[in-house]
């Protein structure tokens, strides 16, 4: 829900709850108010009877009020007046009204009467009613106000806001791009206008400084490593050279190239976590596969493994033609590298998915340091420990999701191209 909706629908919500409660509590007052002033004017009215009765005869300015009534009766019942409202038919109406009635006891000489006075609520009810339509005919327009303002709002004060957000969701670090910052009338979106833009700038010079020292530490280290290479390899050919000298050197060879792969695996994954593979298009993940299998197929033979490529139709991913590459091709490796000897090899693609199986017998791995840093599937010297935080990288990237499973003496990597949310 948008901000401006989620502001508006408490402000209506506020209006209509408090004039639905406003509108009824406002009809009794006013119908209370009327009931005191049609009481009033009975008390009126009885002053000027008794005043009346005090020099004429009842019959004499009674006999044509249909709103008088006086009863000649032995006793007084009460001396207090008592005031009712009563629905009283009205015979030339054909129908029932409200009446306001004042029923009172008096005595004039040696005389006692019974009077009652009414009058009808029949106009006050009909002003209470148009009051009340007034009311929900001034929540309705209200309500169209408020909705008409918070339109406007949107599409004036909030248009700045919602820009700058779509911009926020195609940036690209890596593409040098610099958000559009409209200056608007509203200090806060200005505020964080700025903000935001010193943020851009602050991220664009911490991003151009790590690319700069992901490049040179790519051709930094590497040439050290090279040369110590070149060199022992002149050493091995002098002469004499002893077999404990040879197997010394050989231990430095193997350290030397796993140092080498080790640099090339974290300058990988810093340039994947600096996004410094932006080349997308749309790439087949079969065709990856099957390419990366043909060129495995020296390994696979080695080890003379069974597999199986299966296939439910290809999968279209839109990503780094580079990545997709490292990621299947560590995924694969990997399987084939620890299967066993005479072992299964197994993958299958579906349109969601693609999952790689592989027997082995080593153990079920530890699914909390799997995709961790230097944490290696087994003691293997030409293991360095971060192909699979490589895998996984890449698909934390493009928001697929990389999950380990065991079973049955198979191990089961499975390749998930939903998209899903960062966590």
């Amino acid at each position: 829900m948008k901000l401006s909706h989620y502001i508006s629908l408490r402000f209506i919500g506020a209006t209509v709850v408090i004039l639905l409660v406003a509108i009824p509590v406002f009809y009794f007052v006013i119908m209370k108010i009327m009931q005191n002033n049609v009481d009033e004017s009975l008390e009126f009215q009885k002053q000027w009877i008794l005043k009346k009765l005090a020099n004429d005869k009842p019959e004499n300015f009674s006999r044509y009020d249909q709103n008088l009534t006086i009863n000649e009766v032995k006793e007084i019942l009460r001396n207090e007046d008592h005031f009712q409202t009563k629905n009283i038919y009205q015979e030339n109406d054909g129908e029932f009204v409200n009446h306001r009635v004042l029923d009172f006891y008096t005595q004039t000489g040696e005389k006692k009467y019974h009077i009652k006075l009414k009058k009808s609520l029949l106009e006050n009810e009909d002003v209470l009613e148009a009051i009340v339509l007034l009311l929900i005919m001034l929540l309705g327009f209200l309500l169209l106000s408020l909705m008409a303002i918070n339109h406007q709002v949107e599409k004036k004060i909030w248009k700045p806001f919602y820009k700058l957000l779509n911009q926020l969701k195609t940036y690209r670090i890596d593409k040098h791009q610099t958000p559009d910052f409209t200056k608007t009338p509203v200090n806060e979106l200005n505020d964080l206008n700025n903000s935001i833009s010193d943020l851009v700038h602050r991220n664009q010079k911490q991003y151009k400084s790590q690319k700069e020292f992901t490049e040179n530490a790519s051709h930094e280290m590497q040439t050290p490593i090279a040369v110590i290479q070149s060199k022992l390899e002149l050493l091995i050919q002098t002469e004499p050279l002893s077999p404990e000298q040879a197997k010394f050197i050989e231990n430095i060879f193997e350290a030397i190239s796993k140092m080498s792969k080790m640099n090339k695996g974290l300058l990988l994954l810093a340039k994947i976590e600096n996004q410094q593979f932006g080349n997308l298009k749309e790439i087949s993940v079969q065709q990856t596969a099957a390419k990366i299998i043909e060129d495995s197929l020296p390994m696979i033979e080695d080890k003379n493994l069974h597999y199986i490529f299966e296939t439910e139709g290809d999968k279209m991913v839109i990503a780094d033609e580079t990545l997709l590459h490292i990621l299947l091709v560590n995924l694969i490796s990997n399987a084939i590298k620890y299967s066993n000897e005479n072992g299964f090899l197994t993958l299958k693609l579906t349109e969601t998915q693609f999952l790689i199986s592989n027997t082995s017998d080593k153990e079920k791995l530890d699914e909390s340091k799997l995709f961790r840093r230097f944490q290696k599937r087994n003691t293997e010297q030409e293991s360095n420990g971060i192909g699979l935080e490589i895998a996984h990288t890449i698909c934390k990237i493009y928001h697929w999701k990389l999950n380990y499973s065991y079973s049955q003496d198979y191990h089961f990597f499975t390749i998930d191209f939903q998209k899903f949310p960062d966590k």
